[in-house]
């Protein structure tokens, strides 16, 4: 069964939006003439071909050989009358072999739980393939997600990623990547590398230079020297020793010494009297020979410490300048922060002894911190010999970074392949399974449809089709033609007493053309032309398109009658009614009051492009009302403006007759006057186009007429709604 029509870009059916028609097993469509009823017939018989490329069906029957559409509208009329004098014969069942009947009954009902049971199966597969594609896609956008972050955090190893612009191509080169346990780097050290091919030029870097063994093996004896927790004080024979240690002042004494009497020529600092000689030599008789000595090695550990600091920080900034990004690195920064500091600590330390001799201090040990250094150094010059490396076989370098980042993407996502995959597994099992049993009931139908089709030939012909025509055409009246059997499997109409072999079809009425045709039609429906495959009623699809064109009331009725019982009442697919004749209409739907929900009705209608609405059974019963819903309509949504003018001239002329309203006299405004006057309308002097009217004044005017003749309620009711 079709379940929704899109019509789009076809005939009177616009191409910037389309026209979606949900369906139900019944359908009935009415609108007028040129509506666009028989180019959604035409659809539906030639499917999604040249111009219908834009239209669909869901779902898509047009490529299901289990399925067939049967359409009724002029095209089958012209193939089927007008372009040979002979047509095809149906067969169908006669009467004649009781056995073959049960046999073909008996397949045929097994024919449908056969089916049945293979529609639950391809539902069961398409279900469990639904499933399968869910977790499918969602494996995909998270190792895709993988892409995006590289896109955004590292830009040089995006530029290496083949295959990123697809989920699908991304996520095979991902799943068929084999797993690496060698692989160690992340995405930021495969950035670095990335960058230094895509930026550096064919020169190689020069390796850094550590901290040599000997400097830190010089800073260390410093550092563990005694000196620093030994109280120096002096120790000589003077007899201003004594005094000196009662105060505790030698440090004093000693900076005064050196720093003020050996240049304040013999004179002290405070009084300016001259110092007497034996004085200051017992002044320097206080520190001896040992004292200074320590002292000049404090001071020559102090000068060997600097000398070793200005050389760390030489090179510090030689590393720095020829590698800029070596101040990028956290780790490089924090060693060379806590080295700097321990040195300049160090340095402070010793001047603070020199001046302070007798204090007791400790140094910092620099050998851990110097190691600590020497490594980041060690780490940046693996990164030049990479560099260096890169760049003497740059080509071999790019293609194993891109295969170690596929190696990183595959590992980084290792446990979700590996369930998707195990899941894969399942899926294709179950799949398969499913597939098996779907081929082994195929067969089965093929063997029922064997079943059914020998048997049909034993029983069916042509004759009783024949029959069924000519009795439907005696019944409603028609004479002097009838359908005969001519050649072989093939009919053909005749006139009563006439051998004339011309077609008979040509000379018929067009109401006669129609009649015959529609029986043809449905003896068709019913049956089969010879050779082609069998298809069960249950899947066929009647579409029928206007078949009481120019037939006479009793004959609609007669067309009414033959579609409720042979097409309706029959166990069809779906039946689509196309009409343009409300009476035709209200055949259908006055016995639908409860608006069953297997029928559907639709009105179709026209203004610059179709438009078709769904309506129920009761919203139009004759053809004043569907004149006021015209009218609805266009206050709704603007559109049919065309059809307004003559809307509101059968409303009037009709309401005139109904209240018998004879004088119209000063309650018709001008702008009416010519829609009222029927006679006008022959008058070839005052044709009047309506294009460039103003339908919305003229729905006033249209409006002011029923305040006038005090009607306004009636007015109101109709419409909805006052105007104003």
């Amino acid at each position: 069964m079709i379940k929704k029509i899109k019509m789009n870009g076809v005939a009177c059916f616009a191409s910037d939006s389309s026209i979606e028609i949900e369906l139900a097993k019944n359908n009935l469509f009415y609108g007028l003439n040129g509506s666009g009823k028989t180019t959604i017939s035409r659809f539906l018989d030639y499917g999604n071909k040249d111009n219908f490329k834009n239209c669909t069906v869901e779902p898509d029957l047009f490529q299901n050989q289990d399925f067939k559409i049967f359409v009724y509208n002029e095209d089958f009329i012209q193939k089927n009358f007008l372009s040979s004098n002979t047509l095809d014969g149906v067969f169908t069942l006669g009467e004649d072999n009781v056995e073959a009947e049960k046999t073909i009954q008996a397949a045929q009902n097994s024919l449908r739980i056969i089916e049945a049971e293979k529609e639950k199966k391809l539902e069961d597969k398409r279900l469990l393939q639904e499933d399968f594609n869910k977790k499918k896609g969602q494996i995909k956008d998270d190792i895709f997600r993988s892409k995006k972050i590289i896109e955004r955090k590292h830009r040089e190893l995006y530029e290496l990623l083949e295959s990123k612009n697809s989920k699908e191509t991304f996520y095979e080169k991902v799943s068929n990547t084999q797993r690496s346990e060698n692989i160690v780097k992340d995405f930021k050290e495969l950035n670095e590398e990335a960058g230094l091919l895509a930026t550096s030029d064919n020169v190689h870097k020069k390796k850094l230079e550590l901290i040599s063994q000997e400097i830190s093996n010089e800073l260390a004896q410093i550092d563990s020297s005694s000196l620093f927790q030994e109280i120096i004080q002096a120790s000589g024979d003077s007899y201003l020793q004594d005094l000196i240690k009662k105060l505790q002042n030698s440090d004093w004494v000693r900076q005064g010494l050196d720093k003020y009497l050996a240049s304040s020529e013999k004179k002290c600092p405070f009084c300016q009297q001259k110092i007497d000689l034996s004085i200051h030599q017992e002044l320097e008789k206080v520190f001896d020979q040992v004292y200074t000595s320590k002292i000049q090695d404090l001071r020559g550990h102090l000068e060997q410490y600097k000398k070793n600091n200005d050389e760390i920080l030489r090179l510090i900034d030689v590393s720095e300048k020829s590698n800029p990004d070596l101040q990028q690195v956290p780790s490089y920064l924090t060693a060379k922060d806590r080295l700097e500091k321990a040195l300049s600590k160090n340095i402070s330390i010793l001047q603070e002894k020199i001046v302070s001799p007798h204090q007791s201090l400790a140094m910092q040990s620099l050998e851990n911190l110097i190691k600590d250094f020497n490594k980041e150094l060690s780490n940046q010059n693996q990164r030049i010999n990479n560099f260096n490396e890169s760049i003497s076989n740059r080509s071999e370098k790019r293609k194993e970074l891109i295969i170690c980042l596929w190696q990183t993407i595959r590992n980084e996502h290792d446990s979700e392949i590996q369930s998707f995959n195990k899941e894969e597994q399942e899926y294709k099992g179950k799949d398969s399974q499913l597939s098996s049993k779907i081929k082994e009931l195929d067969n089965q139908i093929q063997q029922k449809k064997r079943i059914i089709e020998d048997n049909q030939n034993k029983i069916t012909s042509i004759t009783p089709s024949i029959k069924s025509i000519n009795n439907k055409l005696e019944s409603s009246g028609i004479q002097g033609f009838e359908i005969t059997e001519y050649s072989f499997n093939h009919y053909k109409i005749v006139r009563d007493n006439d051998s004339n072999d011309q077609s008979v079809f040509k000379t018929l009425s067009e109401g006669e053309k129609t009649l015959i045709s529609f029986l043809y039609f449905l003896e068709l429906i019913k049956g089969n032309i010879k050779n082609q495959s069998q298809i069960d009623s249950s899947k066929r699809i009647i579409v029928i398109d206007d078949p009481i064109s120019s037939l006479s009331h009793n004959l609609i009725y007669e067309i009414g009658c033959l579609i409720k019982k042979e097409v309706l009442k029959n166990d069809f697919a779906q039946v689509i009614i196309f009409t343009h004749s409300l009476f035709f209409f209200h055949e259908f739907t006055k016995r639908d009051q409860k608006d069953n929900k297997c029928n559907k009705y639709f009105r179709v209608a026209k203004d610059s492009f179709t438009k078709i609405t769904e309506i129920s059974s009761r919203q139009i019963r004759n053809h004043y009302e569907d004149y006021w819903f015209t009218l609805r309509e266009y206050k709704k949504t603007n559109c049919q403006s065309v059809l307004i003018p003559n809307a509101i001239r059968n409303i009037l002329e009709y309401f005139r007759d109904f209240v018998r309203l004879e004088d119209w006299s000063g309650k018709i405004p001008d702008s009416l006057n010519r829609l009222i006057d029927r006679e006008s309308h022959s008058d070839d002097v005052n044709i009047y186009g309506f294009r460039d009217t103003d339908y919305d004044k003229l729905l006033e005017d249209f409006e002011d007429v029923f305040k006038k003749i005090g009607h306004e309620p009636h007015f109101i009711s109709m419409m909805g709604d006052s105007l104003n």
